[in-house]
Order: structure tokens, then sequence, then C-alpha cells
């Protein structure tokens, strides 16, 4: 089931909320005007890349990446760049999804050997 822009904007302020409490130096996110834009992320090999939803970053250089996933369309490549890319920055990625997709995501994960991941659900009837 597809979610709409409004609905990812919900969730992407409550997460928004949480990051705010962390002792941080910088937060990118493409949808709030507060905030720097986020940069595309692009493997070295072939320019190709993604653009995080956020990217938090702390006084010591440390990078977090969010990647908000509200349905089932799944993109692991995008995972695995994320992930790379976080645990190059010594940071940590994040997947907030709903609780519905979520043994479908730890499956994929687990298929796929992403490391470096932490799921964040909440609950949302499909």
């Amino acid at each position: 089931m597809k979610k709409s822009v409004q609905e990812k904007n919900l969730v992407l302020n409550a997460v928004l909320n949480e990051i705010k409490k962390e002792d941080h130096k910088k937060i990118e996110t493409g949808f709030e005007d507060d905030y720097s834009f986020t940069k595309k992320i692009v493997w070295k090999d072939n320019d190709e890349g993604y653009t995080p939803d956020i990217v938090v970053e702390f006084d010591n250089d440390t990078k977090n990446i969010y990647e908000i996933e509200l349905d089932e369309d799944l993109n692991i490549d995008k995972w695995k760049l994320f992930s790379m890319y976080a645990r190059k920055h010594k940071g940590e990625f994040f997947i907030v999804l709903p609780d519905w997709i979520m043994e479908k995501v730890k499956d994929e994960i687990k298929q796929n050997n992403i490391s470096n991941v932490h799921l964040m659900y909440f609950k949302d009837s499909a």
C-alpha cells in the first residue's frame, strides 16, 4: 500500500522531534525548510545513488542516516549504500517503518547481509 507524502511528513516530523533531543551539530533533510538540504549519496564506482530522508551530524563528525519506509516497495541497494556510508562516518543507519512491514524488512536485511542497521517502528494499520 503506497503512503502519501503527507503521511511521510508526519513520520518525518516525529523522528525529527526525537533527533532534536540529542546533542547534534547539524540536521539535513529535504522535507523541512528549517534544515539544510540532504545531499545525494553515491556509489563511487558509478556515481549512482540516493538521497536519504534525514542525515544527522554530530560534533565528532559522526553521521547517522534515517530512511523512512512506509510501504512494501523496498530498495535494498539504497539500504546497502546508506549502511556503508554511515559506517564510513562512524555512524548508524536507521530504517523507520510501520510495524506491519517489520518482518519483511528484517528478512530482507538478513538475506542481503546488511549490517549497521537499526529498525525504528511505529504502530500503523495498513
